[in-house]
């Protein structure tokens, strides 16, 4: 009867022993299915602008496309120019494309960019502002390297900040300009 009990016992043993082997198939899918829930509930707030008031890096790279963008624009509009001037702040620069006199104003406005066609008298703003993101004014938007308006250097230097970190970032390009 003794070896009875010890074999029951030890059949009892192997049986639970097999029971917990590991994790069933259904249960790894549940825990991975929730922990999925979990970062897509939470992935936004980690993308978006933090409490500190910093800037995401979607905000940024929105923010690098426009200016890409803007300097392409710009950089078509002054290689093909009759006539370039730079007003004296740096900040403004009028382009005169032909001989109808067709102009175009490019200035700082605050944290954005706009265009002016001086003759139809409309605005559109090319470098929209973008919260938490700000223009450094000692660097001047244009620049006449050579001081014959035939060299031009475009630049854009921001600051924003990230979490609780502060940064610079400075956006440069050159032209030159084909018409004399």
């Amino acid at each position: 009867m003794i070896i009875l009990i010890n074999k029951n016992k030890q059949k009892r043993f192997f049986n639970h022993e097999r029971m917990n082997d590991g994790f069933t198939l259904i249960e790894i899918i549940t825990v991975i299915f929730i922990l999925g829930v979990i970062l897509a509930a939470i992935y936004p707030f980690l993308n978006a602008v933090n409490r500190w008031g910093g800037v995401s890096q979607n905000y940024l790279q929105e923010f690098e496309d426009r200016v890409n963008n803007y300097f392409l624009a710009i950089s078509k509009q002054i290689r093909n120019a009759n006539v370039i001037d730079i007003y004296d702040d740096g900040e403004t620069i009028e382009i005169v494309l032909d001989s109808l006199s067709k102009k175009y104003r490019y200035q700082k406005n605050g944290n954005s960019i706009d265009v002016v066609d001086v003759n139809e008298s409309s605005t559109k703003k090319i470098i929209p502002e973008i919260p938490n993101i700000t223009f450094d004014n000692s660097v001047p938007l244009f620049n006449d390297i050579d001081g014959r308006n035939k060299n031009f250097e475009l630049s854009i230097k921001i600051n924003y900040s990230i979490g609780t970190s502060s940064n610079s970032k400075l956006f440069t390009t050159s032209v030159t300009k084909r018409n004399n």
